[in-house]
């Protein structure tokens, strides 16, 4: 492992034998190599990683063939675009960065419970009272799905909305297959969440938030999400891996009404053909 952390650098050193990069990945410096017969530092270059931009954030892949994020997701950098005026005007919030935190659940399981809000009545009392739950949305698209809550509550017990708070709305896009993107309603606050597997039973995730520079506090907001609606996801997703590893577990059925409405599970039924479809191409 050559890095750790985050942060910015002139050059990458191999902690090991200090062997120096370029951040282009060009072998800049290896110790003695100039007395090595046919020492070639072009042939011990870091291997490329694809790079993509969308919305202003930056994607890696590891995959040199991967398609563009355009490709994958088509209609998504607009979605969000149109639905988030200021996101061109969202800087990075002094609480920019967290994690990553660990969670004893399958990655699967938790993009599930990101993706269906079947459970939010009864498993978020206060995310339930902040919207209009019969006005919840549910919209599935090629490699991504969008929850818009259009009507919202200011008198609520999750959080305290100001009468003059810009954002009336939320909105919540999941695109294939580890990445969240959160706008909350009040004073403008965008948190990113990346999902990460360890192994089968452990999922690690770490996010990013940004507000406007002028800003209006988003502190109710960071403080709701950090110890009400994540902790209340954390544990549902704990305690469902718990029945999953149980003797007594057997398939469940998708709750799917006609009117593909905003509590039911056709997102999570989307996310579950989009995995067997991975493990069909990669055999």
């Amino acid at each position: 492992q050559l890095l750790e952390g985050s942060g910015n650098t002139r050059n990458i050193v191999c902690p090991y034998h200090a062997w120096s990069y370029a951040l282009t990945g060009e072998l800049r410096h290896a110790r003695i190599s100039e007395k090595v017969p046919g020492f070639d530092k072009s042939e011990f270059c870091l291997q490329p990683v694809r790079v993509d931009t969308m919305c202003g954030f930056v994607f890696f892949n590891l995959d040199p063939n991967a398609r563009s994020l355009e490709t994958q997701a088509p209609g998504l950098t607009q979605d969000i675009q149109e639905r988030i005026p200021s996101l061109d005007q969202m800087k990075p919030l002094d609480t920019f960065s967290f994690g990553p935190a660990a969670m004893a659940a399958n990655w699967k399981v938790v993009v599930d419970n990101f993706l269906e809000c079947y459970h939010c009545t009864p498993a978020h009392p206060d995310f339930a009272t902040l919207f209009d739950m019969s006005s919840y949305q549910m919209d599935t698209f090629s490699n991504w799905s969008r929850q818009l809550a259009p009507d919202i509550r200011p008198q609520n017990t999750a959080y305290a909305l100001p009468p003059d708070s810009p954002n009336r709305s939320g909105a919540f896009w999941y695109m294939w297959p580890t990445t969240t993107i959160n706008f909350l309603p009040g004073n403008p606050y965008l948190l990113v969440l990346s999902i990460f597997p360890l192994d089968h039973e452990r999922t690690s995730f770490f996010g990013h938030r940004y507000g406007l520079p002028h800003n209006s506090s988003v502190d109710a907001q960071d403080h709701y999400m950090n110890t009400v609606l994540g902790p209340e996801d954390a544990a549902l997703c704990e305690s469902v891996q718990k029945g999953l590893m149980s003797q007594s577990y057997d398939q469940g059925r998708f709750v799917v009404d006609p009117d593909l409405s905003g509590i039911a599970e056709h997102a999570v039924h989307q996310f579950h053909r989009l995995v067997l479809s991975a493990l069909e191409a990669t055999g």
